[in-house]
């Protein structure tokens, strides 16, 4: 856009909504920030036991089908590619995961994140975000956001659902 080009529409999953909602112009980039900032110290309040962690994987994620036994309370947080997903879940449950991972030869990676994104176990946090999002002022998106949740439920008056 600082070379004059306006894209016809946005998308953002995860993270990547909040860029979205302030590239529209729906939320202002320092609410966008803040909601970030306040998504952290929601998750930093979660009670314990629900702290874990998330593996990218290099196998078609038909696999988790294929062999449940191996993805046992594991949770497929995103797919990136059709040879490439995430999975979410507890360390105790990841690490099985890796294991039977290795004995197959599946290349994986642990990612540096603290928290099992895209998973039931980060749900104690919603509420809190929620209300936090909520709080947030929203303008019309002066370009379209195509959403595949909102942000904690918001979608812009153009958001357009995935």
């Amino acid at each position: 856009m600082a070379r004059s080009l306006r894209p016809d529409s946005l998308v953002g999953y995860s993270l990547g909504e909040f860029v979205a909602h302030a590239v529209s112009g729906a939320l202002a980039p320092e609410s966008a920030l803040r909601a970030l900032i306040g998504l952290v110290d929601c998750l930093e309040q979660m009670p314990l036991g629900y702290s874990g962690a998330m593996t990218a994987v290099l196998a078609e994620s038909r696999i988790i089908e294929e062999k449940p036994e191996i993805f046992s309370d594991c949770w497929l947080a995103a797919i990136n590619r059709n040879d490439n997903f995430v999975l979410a879940g507890n360390l105790e449950n990841l690490n099985n995961t890796e294991h039977h991972l290795k004995k197959l030869g599946i290349v994986f990676q642990r990612l540096d994140v603290e928290y099992p994104f895209h998973s039931p176990l980060i749900e104690p946090a919603q509420a809190a975000f929620k209300t936090l999002a909520e709080s947030l002022n929203y303008q019309s998106a002066q370009i379209p956001v195509l959403s595949s949740r909102g942000i904690a439920g918001y979608r812009s008056s153009s958001a357009v659902e995935l």
